[in-house]
């Protein structure tokens, strides 16, 4: 399932490479708290996360999800390389407004993504094998950062090719029938061949 990256995913199909972007869920996804076992074996004592934890496994949950969507996106399509982008909503401290912003942008290679060894990789290091647009920091989280630019990308495939080929698989495979707070999605169509799935 994939209830647990974000919401509104959108495609982007060339001839041989696909973009993803999503928005992934909130800080709120990350308890802000940490809860230990006191010494007589019987009180929980619970404390505040300090920030720059926080902020790591914040991190890590956002590249875990990343990679995960490239694996299932590897696996289901007869692509070479994803392009994906993870947007959250963040609040402009000059303006006081929330505002959408990629805070990841990566260029992943199903080449190099099959050498990794998953059981050991930190998701968050792992970002170096490929061309990544981050600028992070542990007390303060992601700052926003310019999409991953392809150069010569290819010429895009005709949308009523790729409806029939693939993705039927996408949607049956990936189970994309439940998502978002437990809402069926629907594909609704929209221009320069991309596909964006919203929740009714």
């Amino acid at each position: 399932d994939l209830e647990e990256y974000g919401s509104d995913i959108s495609f982007s199909f060339t001839k041989n490479h696909l973009e993803v972007t999503f928005f992934a869920k909130g800080e709120a996804a990350i308890p802000h708290t940490t809860k230990h076992l006191l010494r007589n074996g019987v009180e929980i004592k619970e404390e505040p996360l300090p920030t720059s934890r926080f902020y790591e496994i914040y991190q890590d949950y956002v590249c875990s999800c990343i990679l995960r969507i490239a694996k299932d996106s590897f696996g289901i399509l007869p692509i070479e390389k994803v392009l994906i982008n993870a947007k959250q909503n963040k609040i402009n401290s000059a303006t006081g407004n929330y505002q959408e912003d990629i805070i990841v942008s990566t260029l992943i290679e199903k080449q190099k993504l099959e050498k990794l060894n998953f059981d050991g990789l930190d998701p968050s290091n792992s970002m170096i094998n490929f061309t990544t647009n981050m600028n992070f920091q542990k007390n303060i989280g992601f700052y926003p950062v310019a999409p991953v630019i392809i150069n010569n990308p290819d010429e895009p495939l005709e949308l009523q090719t790729i409806i029939e080929s693939e993705l039927i698989k996408i949607w049956t495979n990936l189970r994309y029938q439940k998502f978002c707070q437990n809402k069926y999605l629907f594909p609704k169509f929209i221009e320069n061949n991309s596909i964006l799935f919203i929740g009714l």
